[in-house]
């Protein structure tokens, strides 16, 4: 199909079991040829629908696991893949119409830059549905209902395999070999005299004035950034990523077991009257907080910190401060940031039409396996299951009344 070569997919698995069909079936209808995943959670093995989808059972190393076992992309450029697209199992590459696959794009790209493209760089679109179990939905579906935020500093890279030096230890921008390189960002050409220097020097911090017309005028890598509530602590008690495992798992423990006796949980007098939602997040830590931060354009890294709704956002859930006025009032309530509708926002929430076969119209998930995986950590953290799934639909209720649109 493509004058650019095979095109393969290369990405880690830590209990996806609930996802792993439909992230496969999604690059598989966008003509990758093949899949390499790296499961390490050592649970119940992936069981892959199709042949060309190839699981290797591998220890967790964190954020150099890919670039540990990258000469199995290496390998592949013998047998005809040219391209390897390094993503995660929650990020699915979207293309702007015609494009009806991954070849037809890159092929499009070379042909209007008139160049040989090294390295194709992709921004992030969130997308965070804050529902106890995820949703039987599809992408398509969600879509069109969810709320999208943007964060620009936050990229993929797409990179032919003889152009690549390394994956890491960045899993977001890989090392590109010696020589002259010519890399699209957001479908610009940059021509960059050395790759290994541009690597060296590249910094996703260089995107941030770029508007979003730009960002997405072709494409877009939608981070479905958090999948369910449930989901939120699977990752967080499975983690081995510094920062982001389970922030305070004695509180998470006790707010499951209060839960479950049907205690006044948030009026413990060691944490006054704090709200559920403000406990979870002090419970569950980075994985939680980064749901409100990016969703509301808020950064506790600096961006956006004197806006009016992120200091009320991050008084609200910054870790270290839990609220004493007990359940929201009224003021608690703010819109989420809207972004700026692009053509191919326009696009994205469109029904996917004129692909054959249909693009992700399956369900999303597997809600089933979405609570077996969760039921497994927290049974080995001992947190009380039955009380931990009805917190979970309690602040999936406190978060549709605070942050209208993060539960579908």
């Amino acid at each position: 199909e493509s004058a650019s070569g095979g095109f393969l997919v290369y990405t880690r698995a830590l209990y996806e079991h609930a996802y792993f069909d439909y992230f496969a079936e999604w690059y598989l209808n966008l003509g990758v040829g093949c899949i390499i995943a790296l499961q390490t959670d050592g649970w119940r093995p992936l069981e892959p629908q199709s042949e060309r989808v190839i699981i290797y059972q591998v220890p967790n190393f964190g954020n150099v696991l890919l670039a540990s076992y990258e000469y199995l992309v290496m390998a592949q450029y013998s047998r005809g893949y040219e391209w390897v697209l390094s993503v995660d199992c929650d990020e699915f590459l979207f293309l702007k119409p015609p494009f009806t696959s991954i070849g037809h794009y890159v092929n499009a790209m070379e042909a209007g830059l008139l160049a040989r493209l090294d390295c194709i760089i992709f921004a992030w679109l969130f997308l965070d549905n804050l529902s106890p179990l995820c949703s039987s939905k599809s992408l398509p579906e969600l879509m069109n209902q969810a709320h999208l935020s943007d964060e620009t500093m936050v990229v993929k890279a797409m990179t032919r395999i003889e152009s690549l030096s390394s994956l890491g230890p960045n899993p977001h921008t890989p090392i590109l070999t010696r020589g002259p390189k010519q890399i699209s960002i957001f479908d610009v050409i940059d021509n960059v005299p050395r790759g290994d220097v541009w690597s060296q020097n590249f910094r996703m911090n260089q995107l941030g004035d770029i508007p979003m017309g730009r960002k997405f005028s072709e494409n877009a890598l939608v981070h479905f950034h958090t999948r369910s509530l449930v989901n939120v602590v699977t990752k967080a008690l499975s983690t081995v990523l510094p920062g982001k495992g389970a922030n305070n798992l004695t509180l998470l423990r006790e707010l499951s077991s209060a839960m479950s006796r049907d205690d006044e949980f948030w009026s413990l007098d060691r944490r006054g009257k704090a709200s559920l939602l403000s406990q979870f997040v002090g419970a569950v830590g980075k994985k939680a907080q980064n749901i409100f931060e990016l969703a509301r354009g808020c950064s506790l890294g600096g961006a956006d910190l004197a806006k009016d709704t992120c200091a009320q956002v991050i008084s609200l859930l910054k870790a270290s401060t839990i609220r004493s006025d007990g359940i929201a009032e009224e003021s608690d309530v703010v819109p989420l940031r809207p972004i700026e509708v692009t053509a191919l926002a326009r696009s994205l929430r469109a029904p996917a039409t004129g692909r054959v076969p249909p693009l992700g119209l399956l369900p999303s998930c597997n809600a089933h396996l979405d609570w077996q995986v969760a039921l497994h950590l927290l049974v080995k953290h001992q947190v009380d299951p039955g009380g931990f799934f009805r917190l979970a639909m309690e602040v999936s209720n406190e978060v549709e009344g605070r942050f209208p649109g993060l539960v579908h």
